[in-house]
This record gives C-alpha cells, structure tokens and sequence, in this order.
C-alpha cells in the first residue's frame, strides 16, 4: 500500500488489488502535497491548508493531534512543505511559501527555521524553495526560483549559491 496525494485529499492505493480508498477526512485538506511518516502508527501531512498529522490505526487527521505528537509545529501549521531529506536524525523540509528551510529534529522536538531576511538567514539567498536533495558528499542541494544553493547539514549553512543568469546562459 502506498499514499497518492491528490487534488481532493489523501489516499490509500492499494498495489496488489488496485484498490483505491480516500482517507476519511482528508477532503477538505485542499491539495495534498507532501507525506511523510513520522512514527509507526503516524504520518505528516501537507497541504494547502496547512500540517496535519494521521494516524492510521484511528483514522484520524487533525491539526489537534499534530500539536499534541509535535507541539514544535505550532508558529507552522497553517503552512505547507513539498519535500524533505534526512541528515543525521534531521528533517529537512522544503518551503514553497516563502517560509525558507526548516530543520526538525523531531527526537528533540526541534523546529529551526532558516529564512533569508531574518536574524537566521543560513546563507539562503531566497525563500521559495522548490526542492531539495542529497548529493553523494552529504550536502544538501536546494533549488530556488533563481538561484541553487549547497547546504551544509554539518555546518548548518549554505556554503555556495548559484545564480541563475537570465541572459540564457543558465546556472
């Protein structure tokens, strides 16, 4: 089984026979961006309309049971994310709402936001971040509307921003 996310909410696909099953509650999400498991029995959800959590063995989806699992989401819930790494115990999460990087550590109950124009900018010469991946060093590459940065997890910063030349050139 795996989670397709949708347009009209979250939903359970069932590979071997092909049943496909919305999730109760996941309608009135909006779109369904970005899944994650958070636990055995628990999932994080984004959408339009913010972070959820789900737990299956419940069936139930809810901002209440984010906050009561990771209280740290609280100044985030009404955001969404599109995509993560993992580094060393660390989740990184990619903000496609100008809310720039986002490091949580949920073993800690750690939410550290990186976010150019802040006081914690990280080096982010941007805040809509588009995606992001792992390279086979251990940086983490982040791409922007026009520039692409090389995160170091180890450092917590960005070590190199490449811009992206309008006059066709590229990066």
């Amino acid at each position: 089984e795996i989670f397709a996310c949708g347009s009209d909410g979250l939903y359970l696909c069932n590979l071997v026979t092909k049943d496909i099953n919305r999730i109760k509650g996941s309608t009135g999400l909006d779109i369904i961006h970005y899944v994650l498991k958070a636990g055995n029995d628990l999932w994080l959800v984004c959408s339009t309309n913010g972070m959820f959590a789900y737990q299956p063995s419940t069936n139930s989806i809810s901002k209440e049971l984010l906050l009561r699992v990771y209280p740290e989401w609280g100044a985030h819930i009404n955001n969404y994310f599109n995509n993560t790494v993992t580094f060393n115990g660390k989740i990184y999460w990619a903000s496609e709402e100008q809310e720039g990087l986002l490091v949580w550590e949920p073993e800690k109950h750690s939410l550290k936001q990186y976010k150019s124009g802040t006081t914690h900018p990280g080096g982010l010469p941007e805040n809509h971040i588009h995606n992001l991946a792992h390279d086979k060093d251990g940086f983490i590459w982040l791409l922007f509307d026009n520039a692409v940065a090389k995160f170091d997890p180890n450092a917590d910063s960005t070590i190199q921003v490449i811009r992206y030349d309008r006059s066709g050139k590229g990066f």
